[in-house]
């Protein structure tokens, strides 16, 4: 089984949960999330250097990095993925997409409409 590395970084910390409730929905059976660090706050140069040297994915949510913390990640082939969230399928989806790359991707599509769809 392949484990995926995962920084996640949001400027609320309901956004962070949310975030996380949406990812352990999904069917993880080729893919084991593994989350180096998450929390609330600005992305920094601390967190690209845990990304570069774990080979983890950098989610921003509701936030952008600074010019510098940019430059610092393009140094450190670091690749930060921002997103502004508006709703619940929004988050689900966008993280979805994004993180599940190496996954079957039609089971991480239904998991999140099924995880959604039930909620009402």
């Amino acid at each position: 089984m392949q484990k995926l590395n995962l920084i996640i970084k949001a400027e609320t910390v309901g956004v962070v949960q949310a975030i996380k409730a949406a990812l352990s929905a999904l069917p993880q059976e080729s893919v084991t999330l593994r989350y180096l660090l998450s929390g609330a706050g600005d992305i920094n140069t601390s967190d690209v250097d845990l990304a570069a040297a774990s080979d983890a994915l950098l989610l921003g949510f509701n936030l952008e990095p600074s010019a510098d913390v940019a430059v610092h990640a393009k140094r450190a082939g670091v690749s930060i993925m921002t997103y502004k969230v508006w709703s619940g399928v929004d988050v689900c989806m966008h993280a979805c997409v994004d993180v599940c790359v190496h996954a079957c991707m039609r089971a991480c599509v239904r998991a999140c409409v099924r995880a959604f769809v039930e909620r009402g």
